[in-house]
């Protein structure tokens, strides 16, 4: 089964049943937004998704409905913006967890868990 199908055939309601779950103030117009991306993704070619014309539109009505915070129509707003849209990789406070888990190896007895962490 390739990419596309499986995107067409992905269960989004129990997804969107999931999400909600986890956080019931997601707005109608960022699921229909999402919905959008989906569909046009599912019938598209997903790797040419940053030259899709179609999916580029997409983004451009969102960001505009920001007003003057987009950063489409704000100059200052588009000159401080470094590219990034909320993607990047995620820490997860590595280093609390890798403290905390040194600790716990170290009450079990677990010593040499210490050396490569």
């Amino acid at each position: 089964m390739g990419a596309h199908q499986r995107l067409a055939e992905w269960d989004r309601t129990a997804m969107w049943s999931l999400v909600r779950g986890v956080n019931s103030r997601i707005g109608q117009q960022t699921i229909d937004f999402v919905e959008s991306w989906l569909r046009i993704a599912a019938s598209s070619e997903v790797s040419g998704a940053a030259s899709n014309e179609v999916l580029r539109d997409l983004v451009r009505r969102r960001e505009l409905r920001r007003g003057m915070q987009s950063r489409l129509q704000n100059d200052k707003l588009l000159a401080n913006w470094a590219g990034e849209s909320g993607a990047g990789r995620l820490n997860y406070r590595w280093g609390t967890v890798r403290r905390l888990a040194r600790d716990i190896h170290g009450a079990l007895g677990d010593e040499g868990s210490r050396a490569g962490a």
